[in-house]
């Protein structure tokens, strides 16, 4: 799956490996991927899981909080970390569900909600957060509307959106200003034009 892994996907499961391997873990865990999707610069995880309703600062303390609690080993002959069963299962699943979706590439939206489907311990974080596979897809539109990752860098593409979004927010604001402001009557008191005083006549 590594090679249908988007830019951002590699860079998160990177992170994940050098969060375990700093702390020491002898596995890198969903909650390492969860803790470093969420801290992403420019990802999807922040906004996805706001979409569905959870607070991210909120998840991420949570789940720091659980890797605090992990095995650690030191000295010279501790190994690289390997993968945990879980993040194995949540890899799998993300596939999975990108090859529903018709997704080419596994994007880290794809990530996280295979952490909330199969992640482990970070699927309990997710879901605790009311931030469970179903809520997660369901928010997928808000995210990267109705466009498929068909490239290694779909962010780009989102990131587009999102502005292409609000200009259009902002024009139709602006359209309904000027709407508001033509339709508006004169009061009586701003009229140019006054009625005539009454002549008076003489005798």
């Amino acid at each position: 799956m590594t090679d249908k892994l988007t830019r951002m996907s590699h860079e998160a499961l990177s992170d994940a490996v050098k969060r375990a391997a700093a702390a020491g873990n002898p596995a890198v865990d969903g909650l390492h991927l969860l803790a470093a999707l969420i801290e992403q610069d420019g990802g999807t995880a922040a906004p996805l899981l706001r979409a569905a309703g959870a607070d991210p600062a909120a998840v991420l303390k949570n789940a720091d909080e659980q890797l605090s609690r992990l095995p650690r080993a030191a000295g010279a002959t501790v190994g690289a970390p390997e993968t945990s069963r879980p993040l194995l299962a949540a890899l799998a699943t993300a596939d999975k569900r990108a090859k529903e979706m018709s997704d080419e590439y596994v994007s880290t939206e794809h990530l996280l909600v295979g952490l909330a489907a199969d992640g482990g311990q970070a699927a309990t974080v997710l879901r605790q957060a009311g931030a469970g596979p179903d809520q997660l897809l369901s928010a997928f539109e808000q995210v990267r509307g109705r466009t498929r990752v068909t490239s290694p860098d779909p962010e780009g593409t989102y990131q587009a959106l999102e502005k292409y979004s609000i200009d259009l927010t902002r024009s139709a604001a602006r359209a309904s200003s000027t709407r508001s402001s033509a339709g508006t009557p004169r009061s009586a008191g701003s009229s140019r034009c006054s009625p005539a005083a009454p002549r008076t006549t003489r005798c």
